[in-house]
């Protein structure tokens, strides 16, 4: 299965290139990186030059496999945050961009005829920042071209970073993206720079954060779909999430809703242990696992108390899976379903071969409930640079 993650924009670029930092996120995911701007595209470590995908004003999409000069004399214009540009020049080119996503789609949709899994859904992941041009004003046709290759049936998960508050004109930006986006998108996950933007450093941070969101993406996604838990092999069954837990406990009736990520990660075994692998691993307590990623969810001013619903995945050594040494879940399910407005709260076990123990952790919201977004639609009315038209 190859499963698509696509980074739109220089920000959905490199998290994607964050995420396949992981040597076995190959096995199941296919990246695809998307952008304006050659320069780019080209400080990308790990994702190659066949899966990039330029824009050129003149010609639409142009695949990373052209001529180097040709590819870079074509793909220059970069669109100065300004996203309805951006829209402008996708929507005149839309057929070039199903041309070179058809491909990658009908594969991906092939093997879910051939029944490669049970219970296997197709999906995408699209990476993109919000307060800039190309990323924000190409995103929804990219899901929109998904769903219509797809004829409806891959699921279209948006990680979104939001701007750090104050510029009106990245908040208009993020209101239109969004905007666009909602029609074509089954849930969304929010980056908020606002995180790090107290930081007099906070530039410097980018590459330390995308690698915190990446851990995260990929524990949530690895673990539905790489290291399968046989039952058979222990003495109880854990739970076991699925992609569409994740879009469910995401997501309200068929409308998207905005979920915070937090991760936090535990050695499992002493340092010594850890290089010589004999002996107990730790005892691991859940609860305050739980606490301390709550501490570090990605969205500003959220109250993870206020949630409507949530998702937990942890990550454990089969160790955890033996009836004497059996995993706490219990902690963890008290503590979500105290933060869970709706009452709805979903948990999954996955397994490692690492002697380490992770949570990661999905808090999610209604538009209208999230702080960030007020700030960001206030800004947004009072930008003048654009018409409302647009």
């Amino acid at each position: 299965m190859a499963h698509l993650f696509i980074g739109a924009g220089q920000a959905g670029g490199a998290l994607v290139d964050a995420i396949f930092k992981f040597k076995n996120i190959r096995l199941i995911a296919q990246p695809l990186a998307i952008n304006s701007a050659a320069r780019d595209l080209a400080n990308l470590s790990n994702i190659r030059r066949e899966n990039w995908l330029g824009i050129s004003e003149k010609e639409g999409i142009i695949s990373g496999k052209e001529n180097k000069a040709v590819f870079e004399e074509r793909v220059t214009i970069g669109f100065g945050k300004n996203p309805v540009r951006a829209s402008e020049v996708i929507e005149e080119h839309y057929k070039t961009l199903l041309g070179a996503l058809e491909k990658p789609v009908k594969v991906e949709m092939a093997k879910t005829q051939e029944g490669e899994r049970e219970g296997h859904t197709p999906f995408s992941l699209i990476f993109t920042g919000f307060g800039g041009g190309t990323g924000c004003g190409i995103s929804s046709y990219i899901a929109k071209a998904l769903k219509e290759l797809s004829e409806d049936r891959m699921k279209v998960v948006v990680i979104g970073v939001l701007p750090a508050a104050g510029d009106k004109l990245e908040a208009w930006n993020t209101r239109y993206g969004i905007n666009k986006l909602k029609e074509f998108t089954d849930s969304f996950i929010l980056v908020d720079n606002q995180r790090i933007a107290y930081r007099p450093d906070f530039v410097a941070l980018y590459s330390h954060y995308n690698d915190y969101i990446a851990a995260g993406i990929t524990d949530l996604i690895m673990g539905t779909l790489l290291e399968k838990i046989d039952p058979s092999r222990y003495s109880f069954n854990p739970p076991v999430i699925e992609i569409n837990d994740i879009i469910t406990a995401t997501s309200f009736d068929g409308e998207p809703g905005f979920a915070a990520l937090a991760r936090t990660s535990s050695i499992s075994r002493s340092l010594l242990k850890y290089f010589i692998p004999i002996g107990a691993h730790k005892e691991i307590d859940t609860l305050t696992l739980c606490r301390i990623a709550v501490e570090k969810l990605t969205v500003a001013d959220v109250d993870p108390a206020e949630a409507q619903k949530n998702l937990a995945m942890i990550r454990v050594h089969p160790y955890y899976l033996q009836e004497e040494k059996r995993l706490d879940l219990k902690n963890i399910v008290e503590f979500m379903r105290d933060r869970s407005k709706m009452g709805e709260h979903h948990l999954g076990v996955s397994l490692t071969k690492r002697n380490l123990v992770s949570l990661a952790t999905l808090f999610t919201y209604k538009y209208d409930e999230l702080e960030r977004f007020r700030e960001m639609d206030k800004l947004a009315e009072e930008y003048k640079g654009r018409g409302e038209s647009q």
